[in-house]
């Protein structure tokens, strides 16, 4: 923030002529910030602003003060009714990139569900036939065991 005196110098005025300007300028509706003293204080917006105004006055002498601080915030406003439309051609990309986003990690998901679901009816196989083999193998060594239960009382007693 700048003094009423730091933007005398930096803009060659006299501190008259700066509130003649400031005045101008808030009867076009601009606001100055001020600070506790109500003396205004100037941002670096103002200053830019009033340098631009200080330019088309010495570009166009022919024009009255008025006449220049109308075209300039009428520039000032288009500028910034620009910037509202790039900053909201700006947005509407990056909704659109995450929205394209979001469709990707969707399918992916979708991709990975019916992966899983694969993975599981596969799973389900296997323990399937792990139990079969595990039946098989349960019913096969019930077999050696009947069998050797019979060979071993044959040897014992002989023919029954």
């Amino acid at each position: 923030m700048y003094t009423t005196k730091e933007v005398c110098e930096s803009l060659n005025l006299s501190s008259s002529t700066l509130r003649k300007y400031a005045l101008l300028f808030e009867e076009f509706g601009y606001r100055f910030k001020r600070n506790s003293q109500s003396n205004r204080i100037y941002s670096s917006k103002d200053l830019e602003l009033l340098q631009k105004f200080l330019y088309a006055k010495k570009k166009d002498k022919h024009k009255n003060n008025r006449e220049l601080l109308k075209e300039l915030f009428t520039l000032q406003q288009l500028s910034l009714e620009f910037e509202e439309v790039t900053q909201l051609d700006l947005l509407i990309k990056v909704i659109e990139q995450f929205d394209c986003s979001f469709a990707k990690l969707f399918n992916e998901i979708e991709m990975i569900k019916k992966q899983q679901l694969t993975n599981k009816e596969e799973l389900m196989k296997l323990i399937s036939q792990n139990q079969e083999m595990k039946d098989l193998l349960d019913c096969f060594i019930k077999q050696n065991e009947n069998k050797n239960k019979q060979s071993g009382f044959k040897g014992i007693f002989g023919k029954v």
